[in-house]
């Protein structure tokens, strides 16, 4: 819906403007106008920084499993003992987010802008997927 906005502003415009300013002024117009609505996806630092945090939940969450003999109800529950602090994630990100199903959990970082970008650990796999839809 915003895009087809975004490019009949930008032909209303170049329609305004003299031919010889048109292109110039229609391409920094339209960058600005495009970088405004388009989603910003994460960054390869992002995901380096939730791919080096997530591995220390993991093992404060098994930490906290062969101790107590269940997953915790929520990640609150390993600090200090499993973690000095809960950290978050990183920018760009609405922290972690943690659920116990009894036998198994589930853990993910979901992006905060509009891409639906998620940073999920598939407790059946056993391994972390980057899931940008």
């Amino acid at each position: 819906m915003i895009r087809p906005l975004v490019r009949a502003l930008i032909l209303t415009l170049a329609a305004m403007v003299p031919v010889g300013l048109c292109a110039a002024v229609v391409t920094v117009i339209g960058y600005a106008l495009l970088s405004a609505v388009l989603p910003t996806y994460w960054s390869s630092r992002t995901l380096e920084t939730l791919e080096s945090q997530g591995p220390v939940l993991l093992t404060a969450i098994e930490r906290y499993k062969q101790e107590t003999g269940d997953y915790p109800n929520q990640l609150t529950d390993l600090v200090p003992r499993y973690l000095p602090t809960l950290f978050e994630p990183c920018p760009l990100t609405t922290g972690w987010g943690y659920d116990n199903f009894g036998g198994r959990f589930g853990l993910s970082c979901r992006s905060s802008e509009t891409t639906g970008e998620v940073y999920l650990y598939d407790d059946d796999e056993r391994r972390w997927w980057h899931v940008i839809p």
